[in-house]
């Protein structure tokens, strides 16, 4: 064969599989978005040896796997999820969960059950159990625990069942050396202590004679069982064991068959030692307050204190007394519902409703003395949320009540206290604090955030240190745009020693010496110089040391990829452990951190995890999710740069389709928020909700655009006009959009944009506007349902950003209104709204759509029945999902309307 003939065949070779590829790629489909494979938990053995995670869909049913971090094995369960492993890294498990066709039928409590699947990672062999409610490793890992559910016996009576159903259910003891098996039955609740020396379980027996406390003693051959407490009609719960220790401490309800919580006493016991000891009862309570059954408790690392809580008597559950009413006009007004609104409230009465279980559970919080069984209380009505303190002489203390009323227009306040645990003292350390603040969990030093800055407080002392005042870099959030004041970075760690806290600014990281008042910066003020914003990624529990190495992610605001860093405390410097033009992030690393896990993604690559080593050399992906999108015309994501109107400079990605020509104009599907330039890396949710799934609109033609929002106080809605018109310009002066095919959708905020920027242009062929405000004078006064909050606080210091109140500017809230200028509107608009929906009053809807429907413009309005402000029911969302697509098709692409777009749908009684 001469030399063109062999070129010829390679061309035509190369055509063949073109040609085979392109067959096998396709435009996404409903049902490919359904199915689409995302995510789940994941785990990483403490060896770094193996890794389990879990693959799922919305629509199907999921599959767990373990792989090894070489890559070289690999094991798949069906429906396998929340991977656990052994602390000694030789065993793992997977909840295997019933098909999804059984789950979706299935009533709460109600079979099939889930099953247990243990797998040995020396062999892979696996061993199943089924009707499993809840397992675990023991510390050493010798055991696996796993409480069973009760299962239903068809031979039994009726009566027999009732009972059975109402007992505790069979527990399993499995010894991990050999795979033998210890049964309890009748367990009703379970712990056992880090020593893993214990299991304490209580019992629940059909037989009131077996009920009680146990412990069964797990480095005993043959696992005796010890009686703690097996007194007649006794409930137990609250199980806290002192870490370093078989002491647990719990409660003991004195009469099980009560439905109250007052009847309960604390105890604790040495477990394998001696019998429950009497701590504390009813009779201990101050005036005023009880001690609860559900208490929580709190041990301090060196046992010397335990905390638990009393609680006001206002809210027990105790019935009263039945009322003696003097006439009957006083027995028929007992049953008035009625809630008196008082101008003096703190809170306003839905509010109070909200917060109504939080409120009557919360306790105040008491420390028992171990050495000589005292009990101060430290919380009370001057400071009632307390903090327990495992590590410290200190702790600290919230006070926000004076504060109630005024977080119906400015948001939340609170003064802050240091408490001394042994002497019960208050010291109040900061008055009106809207930001963070925080009690050394071991040392002497309180930190708090106010006007602008970090502050420290010596709680022996009372010295005070100003410690980012004279930095010369601004410690407030610098891009804050909203009325109320600038916020800190949030982020706040302590260092084991008590004395060290690690503090943000915009771009770099400080470590703060409280002892001395110096700041650190760790990252060398890298950050700041290069425009990288370094955030600490702590993957492990436990606090960090002076000593550690720290890893770091490092977001490029010019790039808008992440890469990945580390650095240590002692040394400030930032070593680039790698980057590759993505968004990379740390997500897993081993106990002796020789083995991390990272995830990689941009726009068209799924975040997949990989393996590295140490020093990176050797990477290995892991996971593969990133190849379903080979089926599918995805596209590809650029950064697109313009100014607004006010030549403010801004950003926005813009996603281009599979395939893309130059020489063809598209149309745009403009979605947006607040700050979405930020995206340009980030692979996009592949889901059904009430977001359009940009996935789903590129593969079927359109470009879609997530610009940014320049926000000018007491402008929400001119601001979004003037950056979402620059924006599309510049589209179309790149030749990409369709003039004449864009369109726009947002949801709550933005789906307040939507509306208002209708009302000012029509450059938008269509547009959707999911949950939106139409009318600022009316929303202002109104309630979010879900907190029960008056809205006030959100346009006068927060994300609708008015600034002053409606009595002192009642225009401005005219302006920003939609409703009143949609006479103005040109644009199609369709609007959707759940009719519960417990952030935005779905009445707004109502307003735009009779305000429009009077003025003859074109809108649609979607009022889906019983949803709240993201529709959660599936068929719901698949309908939305269909109805949002139909509709930009119409406008955009010009296809045929479906019937619901030109005729509407009557009501038919369903």
């Amino acid at each position: 064969m001469n030399m063109k003939s062999i070129i010829a065949s390679i061309l035509l070779f190369v055509l063949i599989i073109s040609s085979c590829f392109s067959q096998e790629r396709k435009a996404m489909t409903l049902e490919d978005l359904m199915l689409f494979q995302s995510m789940g938990n994941s785990s990483l053995s403490e060896n770094g040896k193996w890794l389990a995670y879990e693959v799922k869909t919305e629509r199907n049913n999921g599959l767990g796997v373990l792989i090894s971090t070489d890559g070289t094995k690999e094991y798949k369960i069906e429906r396998g999820e929340r991977p656990l492993f052994s602390i000694n890294s030789r065993w793992a498990v997977f909840t295997v969960v019933p098909t999804f066709a059984e789950t979706e039928k299935r009533k709460a409590g109600e079979g099939p059950y889930n099953q247990l699947v243990l797998i040995d990672l020396s062999n892979g062999h696996r061993h199943m159990f089924t009707d499993v409610r809840q397992a675990a490793f023991s510390e050493d890992s010798r055991f696996l625990f796993i409480h069973h559910h009760f299962t239903n016996d068809t031979t039994l009576s009726k009566a027999a069942t009732d009972k059975l159903k109402k007992a505790g259910t069979p527990f399993r003891i499995v010894s991990l050396d050999n795979l033998s098996e210890k049964k309890l039955e009748f367990v009703d609740n379970w712990t056992a202590d880090s020593l893993s020396r214990n299991l304490v379980f209580v019992v629940n027996d059909t037989l009131k004679a077996n009920n009680g406390l146990y412990n069964l003693q797990l480095n005993i051959r043959g696992f005796p069982i010890q009686v703690g407490d097996t007194t007649a009609g006794k409930k137990f719960t609250a199980f806290s064991w002192h870490q370093e220790s078989s002491i647990l401490a719990f409660m003991r309800a004195e009469d099980e068959e009560k439905p109250s919580i007052e009847s309960a006493a604390l105890y604790s016991w040495n477990v394998g030692r001696d019998l429950p000891k009497l701590l504390a009862t009813q009779d201990d309570a101050p005036g005023g307050l009880y001690l609860p059954f559900d208490n929580t408790l709190t041990w301090s690392y060196d046992g010397n204190r335990l905390f638990f809580g009393f609680r006001k008597s206002v809210y027990s559950t105790v019935e009263p007394e039945k009322n003696n009413y003097e006439s009957v006009i006083d027995s028929i007004r007992s049953y008035a519902g009625v809630d008196i609104w008082h101008v003096n409230d703190p809170r306003i009465k839905t509010n109070e409703k909200a917060t109504w279980n939080q409120v009557r559970r919360q306790n105040m919080l008491t420390v028992l003395y171990t050495v000589d069984n005292k009990t101060q209380l430290l919380a009370g009505d001057d400071v009632p949320m307390v903090m327990p303190s495992r590590g410290s002489l200190f702790t600290a203390g919230f006070n926000a009540e004076a504060y109630a009323m005024k977080a119906t227009w400015d948001g939340s306040y609170r003064d802050f206290y240091g408490i001394n645990v042994n002497s019960g003292k208050k010291t109040l350390v900061a008055k009106e604090l809207g930001d963070m603040a925080s009690v050394s969990p071991a040392a002497h030093y309180a930190i708090y955030y106010a006007n602008g800055n970090w502050h420290s407080q010596n709680l022996i002392s009372g010295s005070i240190r100003y410690l980012t005042h004279n930095l010369g870099v601004p410690f407030y959030d610098e891009d804050h745009d909203t009325p109320g004041e600038p916020s800190s970075y949030r982020m706040m760690n302590w260092l084991d020693d008590g004395k060290s806290v690690i503090l943000y600014d915009k771009y770099d990281i400080w470590l703060a010496n409280l002892e001395f008042g110096t700041m650190t910066n760790i990252t060398k003020g890298d950050g700041r110089k290069n425009q990288i914003i370094f955030r600490l990624k702590k993957l492990s529990p436990k606090p960090y040391n002076i000593k550690d190495e720290v890893l770091l992610e490092g977001f490029n605001e010019k790039t808008r990829e992440r890469a990945l860093y580390k650095t240590n405390f002692r040394k400030p410097d930032v070593k680039k452990v790698l980057d590759e033009g993505k968004n990379l992030k740390w997500v897993h690393v081993s106990g002796d951190q020789k083995t991390y896990i990272y995830s990689r993604e941009s726009y068209d690559e799924f975040p997949d995890l990989w393996s590295a080593d140490a020093r990176f050399r050797n990477r290995i992906r892991l996971t593969n999710l990133s190849s379903q999108l080979d089926a599918f015309y995805w596209g590809k994501s650029e950064l697109v740069e313009y100014n607004n109107t006010d030549g403010v400079p801004l950003a926005g990605v813009l996603i281009k389709p599979e395939n893309y020509d130059p020489a063809k104009k598209y149309p745009v599907l403009v979605y947006y928020y607040e700050k979405f330039s930020q995206r340009l890396h980030d692979f996009n949710q592949t889901v059904i909700n009430h977001r359009p799934s940009f996935g789903f609109y590129a593969s079927n033609g359109y470009c879609i655009f997530l610009p940014d929002i320049h926000f000018e106080v007491g402008y929400p809605g001119m601001s979004a006009v003037k950056s979402l018109v620059p924006g599309v310009h510049k589209l179309i002066d790149m030749g990409v959009a369709d003039k004449n095919a864009i369109g726009l959708h947002g949801h709550s905020w933005s789906g307040y944009q939507t509306a208002f920027v209708v009302t000012q242009t029509d450059i938008f062929k269509a547009a959707i506007a999911g949950a939106p405000v139409s009318n600022m004078t009316s929303a202002y006064s109104g309630i979010r349902w879900g907190t029960g909050l008056a809205r006030q606080f959100q346009y006068e210091r927060g994300q609708s950003r008015i600034g002053p109140s409606m009595f002192e500017n009642l225009d401005l809230y005219i302006e920003n209104s939609p409703v009143f200028f949609a006479d103005k509107i040109k644009t199609p608009l369709l609007l959707m709204h759940g009719d519960k929906d417990e952030a935005v009053p779905w009445e707004q809807s109502i307003e735009m759509y009779l305000a429009m429907r009077r003025l003859g413009k074109d809108v649609i309005f979607l009022q889906y029945r019983d949803e709240p402000h993201h529709p959660q029911k599936y068929p719901n969302k698949i309908d939305y999902t269909i109805r949002m697509k139909e509709y930009f098709d119409y406008h955009l692409k010009g296809m045929e309307p479906a019937k619901w777009i030109k005729e509407g749908i009557p009501y038919l009684g369903k």
